[in-house]
């Protein structure tokens, strides 16, 4: 279904940024100490984690706040139509609550999906979207018959869709979907000398920014320069920028995305590194020297950016 542009929260005038709210010290981070899903990010590491799921979750001025980003141990964030983008959050176990709000699906989201061996949870989807389900048997929960997914009356549709974490590992477990795994490896650290990377913005559109700053602890998520008002501050322990080729393909503004391979880079305990992208089994991150960087241990928040997005 197209989607209209929210006018967002505080948007930024062109003659400068609204001075960034104060981060509590406290902004919650998954990790052992809090039942999450991901660990402290030593190196090297070894974690226990359960089952990818993926929620296509709202992200327009009217999705605020979103629920369950606490327990994600990704984001992805993908453009849509109308200039708004969808943010489709990984959980590997640990999820609490209610999370969402959950949206529609499109082809190139479902091939991230399968990239991750995630199930997909997503109300309804694109035409395209949903002869690809019915043509390849995905398996994915789609809250248009699922009666795992409930409305919540103190939000207006379609912003007001969502499911519940442990309702989720449930329902996988009586499918025989479930499955817990060990992984180890070496989390990758930036070298010394590595470029400063603080700070990262994109504009998607020309009322909506996505942007983190470093704060010595991690990179802060703020809309439109400003955090999101009612909501903690979401921090997350690396951004990856990813420049993806995409188009537009039908008279409502859906889109296609080239999924083979791009360009970008990572920021990570305050410094940028060139990188390259590709789809190969799964997502796979190289530097310059083409050696696979592990960001398995982090929380990391992956901007998808249309070659009409500014990246700044």
């Amino acid at each position: 279904e197209p989607e209209a542009t929210g006018s967002g929260n505080g948007a930024s005038s062109a003659g400068g940024e609204p001075a960034p709210a104060p981060v509590p010290a406290t902004s919650p981070q998954p990790g052992r100490d809090r039942s999450g899903a991901i660990g402290p990010g030593e190196k090297p590491y070894k974690l226990e984690r359960l089952r990818p799921i993926l929620v296509a979750v709202d992200n327009s001025a009217a999705a605020f706040p979103q629920w369950g980003l606490d327990w994600a141990v990704q984001v992805h964030e993908v453009p849509v139509e109308g200039g708004v983008t969808r943010l489709l959050v990984r959980y590997e176990g640990g999820e609490k609550g209610r999370l969402g709000p959950v949206r529609s699906a499109r082809p190139y989201i479902l091939r991230l999906a399968q990239a991750m061996g995630a199930v997909l949870l997503h109300v309804g989807g694109s035409p395209q979207a949903l002869a690809m389900i019915e043509r390849e048997k995905m398996i994915t929960f789609d809250g248009l018959y699922d009666p795992l997914f409930r409305r919540d009356p103190r939000r207006r549709p379609p912003h007001n869709t969502y499911v519940e974490g442990a309702q989720v590992r449930k329902q996988l477990a009586r499918l025989r979907l479930e499955r817990k795994r060990t992984l180890s490896g070496k989390a990758y650290r930036p070298p010394e000398n590595a470029p400063d990377g603080e700070r990262v913005e994109v504009r998607y559109a020309p009322d909506y920014v996505s942007a983190f700053r470093y704060d010595g602890q991690g990179y802060v998520w703020y809309r439109n320069g400003r955090l999101v008002r009612g909501s903690a501050p979401f921090r997350v322990t690396a951004v990856a920028v990813l420049r993806v080729d995409a188009r537009v393909i039908d008279d409502v503004g859906r889109l296609a995305l080239d999924l083979a391979k791009g360009h970008g880079a990572l920021y990570l305990d305050g410094k940028r590194v060139p990188v390259t992208w590709r789809i190969q089994g799964g997502l796979v991150i190289e530097d310059a020297a083409g050696r696979a960087l592990d960001l398995t241990p982090y929380r990391t928040w992956f901007l998808w950016v249309p070659p009409w997005a500014t990246l700044r």
